[in-house]
């Protein structure tokens, strides 16, 4: 990450019931945070539905290429 990035932190649904976390759940990476001064929010969905139907016109951006993304699993 660069000084001073932004990251979201969303999808996490599968791990709400779970009584015993996995040995490798979070990254092992999170003390870079500080001395880089990054930010790291939460997303819920319905914060933002006043934008429902600006979302829905974003993903001609998907298709363009103009937004990427990069989804990890407790595996990575």
């Amino acid at each position: 990450m660069k000084t001073f990035g932004r990251i979201v932190l969303c999808g996490m649904i599968s791990q709400y019931n779970v009584v015993t976390p996995p040995s490798s759940a979070g990254p092992s990476n999170l003390s870079l945070a500080v001395p880089n001064r990054l930010r790291l929010q939460g997303f819920i969905v319905r914060d933002h539905y006043d934008m429902l139907n600006e979302f829905h016109h974003s993903t001609k951006w998907i298709s363009e290429g103009k937004i990427k993304w990069k989804e990890l699993s407790l595996k990575d």
